[in-house]
């Protein structure tokens, strides 16, 4: 998560904020009649990454902050049960990365939007680490240092290596029950715990165990 901006939503209008100052840095017009779905943007405010949806259609794209234009739509998908997940910007703010229904988790340059295919195709992964199809992913968190990646799947929390896209852990409730439908995660600024919200509350994870 970016601990320097944040950004709000509302009226066809996309507007970041400082977080120490509260200020709006900038606002950028999105395209009409497109629902804002999520957005998020890199550590030094010069990337945006928005999801949008009309009718059936969504959009993944990319935007230059500064000159408040768009760079590149890089994927679209259509369908009534499809969706796109919030992406998730590096801690680097080089790439970024999210969940796609029936696609897996897929990884995007900042510079110029390019998927970057053979660096992040944890689709297979997935697959290959259960034998099986893999169900939907549902949310993306990166890691501090930008080795790890925890995806919510098959009713738990998982960790993937980046480099080597292997499986690392699984985390379930305290009781090895399902945590239940997570909306959200993130790794505590150390990299040592990862905290997530269910519909069963919010949970805590030692992220080495």
């Amino acid at each position: 998560a970016n601990s320097e901006y944040y950004v709000s939503r509302q009226e066809g209008v996309i507007a970041i904020h400082n977080v120490q100052t509260n200020r709006e840095v900038k606002a950028l017009a999105m395209p009409s009649p497109s629902e804002i779905c999520s957005a998020t943007v890199n550590s030094d405010c010069t990337r945006l990454a928005l999801v949008t949806k009309h009718l059936e259609h969504w959009t993944l794209s990319l935007w230059d902050v500064s000159a408040a234009q768009i760079i590149r739509d890089c994927i679209k998908v259509k369908g009534s049960e499809t969706w796109i997940s919030e992406p998730v910007f590096s801690p680097d703010g080089n790439t970024f990365l999210c969940a796609i229904e029936d696609s897996g988790v897929r990884l995007w340059t900042s510079h110029d939007g390019m998927e970057v295919e053979s660096e992040c195709n944890f689709r297979k992964a997935m697959d290959d680490s259960r034998g099986s199809k893999h169900s939907d992913v549902t949310l993306v968190a990166y890691s501090p240092d930008g080795s790890l990646i925890a995806t919510n799947q098959d009713g738990a929390l998982h960790t993937w290596e980046i480099a080597s896209q292997t499986h690392c852990r699984t985390y379930w409730a305290k009781d090895g029950t399902s945590p239940g439908y997570l909306y959200s995660a993130v790794f505590s600024r150390d990299g040592r715990l990862i905290y997530g919200v269910s519909w069963n509350g919010l949970l805590c994870w030692d992220a080495e165990t």
